[in-house]
């Protein structure tokens, strides 16, 4: 009985442990599924929460290399411009997914005309004819900002129409209110031979300029033949005005007038000084006549008088 007790009480354990063994494997493949699934989730949250497509970039420097050398049109809207010409741009997520791009702590990025030098007119052109504020482009990123490690350098473009776009920078080139930098500038002779995007784009800017020069608009606006002759009259009168013949001339001109209005003032003095002094011999000589007179008269009487007695 002792030892039937015994092998009894070995029994049960061995029972317990083959009971857990089938319990694990009835449900294996439920457990292995489920733990591929939230592998697959969490790496899928993963994917989305770190994928270009899926993010939404603050700052450019969170912008991957391979949207340079892809070309990827990006897209955004435009939040503000700059004094100097740079667009300040909220970039949207080539796919957005609202449980993914919270509208939270977002921040612009900036973006510089790519290979044009803007004027004034050209300022006025994209912050008041336009009106490009709040309005959505498409973007490529060309090339980090030389000296700025907070801007990009990208080749913008905007929608006119549902069904047109055109190019930011080709438009002022075309209408002369920005010109294509200078084969002087080193950084940008630099990104023509090493980046071809640039290089491209550099190529239809150049087009755009032959244009607005053949046109003569903008910074390319010459002169009509009648504001020629009036300006080469102008030159002509100044370049006689500066000479040194005209300049002695006026010189002498000036000591001539000086000297006659000197003159005419010691003429003038000494007129009147004689008039003045006519005027009182005059008053005197009536005055010595009258007195004469009297004595005369008054000598008569005591002659008269004398003879008399």
């Amino acid at each position: 009985m002792g030892q039937n007790n015994k092998e009894s009480n070995l029994v049960e354990p061995i029972s317990f442990v083959s009971n857990d063994k089938s319990f694990v494997d009835e449900h294996a493949s439920i457990i292995v599924r489920g733990g591929i699934l939230m592998t697959g989730l969490l790496g899928l949250g993963i994917y989305l929460k770190t994928s270009p497509s899926f993010r939404r970039f603050k700052h450019v420097s969170q912008i991957p290399k391979i949207f340079y050398d892809k070309e990827i049109t990006m897209k955004g809207v435009v939040k503000g411009i700059t004094s100097t010409g740079r667009l300040v741009v909220e970039h949207l997520p080539l796919v957005k997914l609202s449980f993914i791009n919270s509208s939270k702590g977002i921040r612009p990025i900036n973006l510089n005309l790519a290979g044009v030098e803007l004027f004034d007119e050209g300022l006025n052109m994209i912050t008041k004819d336009m009106n490009i504020i709040n309005k959505q482009i498409n973007f490529k990123v060309i090339k980090p900002t030389l000296g700025d490690k907070n801007c990009v350098d990208a080749e913008v473009n905007i929608k006119t129409t549902p069904f047109t776009n055109i190019n930011l920078s080709q438009q002022l080139v075309r209408k002369g209110f920005a010109k294509v930098l200078k084969p002087t500038d080193e950084d940008h002779v630099k990104a023509l031979e090493s980046n071809k995007a640039y290089s491209k784009l550099v190529d239809q800017l150049l087009i755009s300029e032959m244009v607005a020069d053949r046109r003569g608009v903008g910074v390319w606006e010459r002169q009509s033949w009648v504001e020629g002759i009036q300006t080469t009259s102008e030159q002509t009168i100044n370049a006689i005005k500066k000479s040194p013949l005209v300049k002695f001339s006026s010189f002498t001109g000036i000591i001539l007038k000086d000297l006659g209005y000197v003159v005419f003032f010691v003429l003038s003095v000494t007129y009147h000084t004689i008039a003045a002094s006519a005027v009182y011999t005059k008053e005197t000589y009536i005055k010595l006549a009258k007195i004469i007179t009297r004595t005369i008269g008054r000598y008569n009487t005591l002659v008269k008088k004398r003879i008399e007695k």
